[in-house]
């Protein structure tokens, strides 16, 4: 005779039994596909100034001091870093004039070059970044004029980070 404990086990053998066969049967029917998946990453680059301006020291007519400015690139392509600068410069009391003195930077051929419009290569053929990207100084020389009157000048050096693809 079956006691109702015993039947009860039963009946739970007996859903479980279904249950495992229908996954059995469910599974041999299931069919499986797969998906072309297509993404594009881009070319990046990214340079960023830990210090948006710097000072030189004061300086005598005919004498040079330097100074350097430290930039952060990150890319993940092959990079180069270039600059330029004007000779003209906004004096203390707001007007512009034509500077006498120079600024120069020192470039990826190991010479001092003179800034100008026209951008120069200071390092160059520089390989991808990882995520925390790379710090790189950028030595930078004031040679001070005769022709430049006593004064506090500013004026505006560019970076241009180039990928190279």
């Amino acid at each position: 005779m079956l006691t109702h404990s015993h039947l009860r086990n039963l009946t739970w053998g007996f859903c479980l039994l279904i249950l495992v066969s229908g996954m059995i049967i469910w599974g041999q029917n299931a069919a499986a596909e797969t998906v072309l998946v297509s993404f594009t990453v881009e070319p990046y680059t990214l340079l960023e100034l830990p210090e948006p301006s710097i000072s030189f020291s004061p300086v005598p007519p005919g004498s040079s001091v330097e100074q350097t400015i430290k930039a952060i690139v990150k890319a993940n392509v092959t990079w180069e870093l270039r600059i330029s600068g004007t000779q003209s410069a906004r004096a203390s009391d707001g007007s512009t004039v034509g500077i006498s003195s120079r600024i120069y930077a020192y470039d990826f051929l190991g010479a001092w070059e003179q800034l100008g419009s026209s951008a120069q290569r200071i390092y160059v053929n520089q390989p991808p970044t990882d995520a925390e990207g790379v710090t790189v100084d950028i030595p930078l020389r004031l040679e001070a004029d005769y022709n430049d009157p006593p004064g506090t000048y500013q004026t505006e050096i560019q970076l241009t980070l180039v990928p190279m693809i």
